[in-house]
């Protein structure tokens, strides 16, 4: 019963039976291979109920009872059916290496590698059980419904390659009709994050975040969907979201220098939004020359000095304190150009200050390389 003809081994045990009836271990033989019926069909019934990890769980029972190439395509066929695509396609292998005739293994597995965004290898092994049995139903349906959607994929993604972000975002809407994935699948999390960056691009951002956590929810590493997610949730003014989402994949693979690369731009935009707003404190334009911001702060600081509200309420005082002090950081920021450089591209006061302690003691080493001895760098 290694291969798939279980109809076959249970009329060689019911014959073998009837020969030699007292024969306990034809006995035992020809009750676990009744069994085994009972199981797969039990399981082919579940499947077509749609109840996939009962079928499962059947199936699994049946490779208990006789370790079987249905039983194991049972299996294979269950787990494809719920998207888990990796451990179906090497069930469906280890029966093709026992049997490379099989046609229902050459069947599940292409359907498999399908669904994990493999079209050109699941096509091969779809043709190849036609080869062996071009009346098989289940292998014309796959292929037919493989092909449209490899070809409806292929044109999304030739729009996005074109910048069209609208066609391409209904071609990946036809492509998840088409496909009808399994909601865990691979193709289904891929086809998804690819929409949602399409709707990143038309700066649709709900909606390519609700795409992206579909994607995670159906895959929960998919680098793309947490990818598109951060620039999602930058854009809708929450990095700090961004930074924790991608911290999660960061885990996942700590040496993954693209994750590093998307997690450190979060929390540079996280720490972006939280800082000061220098050019509002000193009531001045981003363009404002530094004799202007000069004049600017002299004017707040006298609005703002302690000295000025000492008769004032505590919170009147807390608030002129506070004010004070940032006219003074603002200041310092602004009449650099350095530090004003650093301002303008998003770093905070504690990046701006690391930056140009850093430029500092590069100077210092540059001054020593070349005044040592007196010789000079002539």
């Amino acid at each position: 019963c290694l291969s798939s003809d279980v109809a076959g081994a249970v009329c060689a045990a019911r014959i073998a039976t009837k020969h030699v009836p007292d024969d306990e271990e034809i006995r035992t033989v020809a009750a676990q291979t009744e069994a085994l019926v009972v199981h797969l069909e039990m399981g082919d019934k579940q499947m077509e109920a749609e109840d996939f990890l009962g079928a499962l769980e059947t199936y699994a029972a049946a490779g208990r009872v006789i370790d079987c190439a249905s039983a194991t395509l049972g299996v294979a066929r269950a787990e494809t059916k719920l998207g888990r695509c990796d451990r179906a396609t090497r069930l469906a292998l280890s029966v093709i290496r026992e049997d490379a005739g099989n046609v229902q293994a050459y069947a599940v597995r292409g359907e498999a590698l399908c669904l994990s965004d493999d079209f050109d290898q699941g096509i091969k092994h779809i043709k190849e059980a036609l080869r062996l049995d071009p009346d098989r139903a289940d292998a014309q349906l796959s292929f037919r419904r493989a092909k449209k959607t490899e070809a409806a994929l292929r044109r999304a993604r030739e729009c996005v390659a074109q910048r069209s972000f609208e066609e391409a975002r209904e071609a990946f809407t036809e492509t998840l009709t088409l496909a009808d994935a399994p909601t865990k699948s691979p193709l289904f999390a891929t086809i998804l994050s690819e929409r949602a960056n399409t709707l990143l691009r038309l700066k649709r951002h709900e909606e390519a975040l609700a795409d992206c956590f579909s994607a995670i929810s159906a895959s929960e590493d998919h680098k793309r969907a947490y990818y598109v997610a951060g620039s999602a949730l930058i854009a809708l003014g929450r990095p700090a979201e961004a930074a924790e989402r991608l911290k999660v994949l960061l885990e996942m693979d700590p040496n993954d220098e693209t994750t590093r690369k998307h997690h450190e731009k979060a929390v540079f935009e996280t720490r972006k939004a939280k800082r000061p707003r220098y050019y509002d404190v000193l009531g001045v334009s981003s363009v404002a020359s530094v004799p202007e911001i000069k004049q600017a702060y002299k004017a707040r600081c006298m609005q703002w000095h302690p000295d000025r509200h000492a008769n004032a309420s505590d919170e009147q005082k807390a608030l002129a304190e506070r004010n004070f002090k940032a006219l003074g950081e603002a200041l310092e920021i602004m009449e650099d150009p350095m530090k004003r450089k650093l301002y303008d591209e998003g770093y905070d006061k504690e990046a701006i200050a690391e930056r140009a302690e850093a430029a500092r003691r590069a100077a210092h080493r540059g001054g020593h390389g070349c005044g040592g001895g007196g010789g000079g760098c002539c």
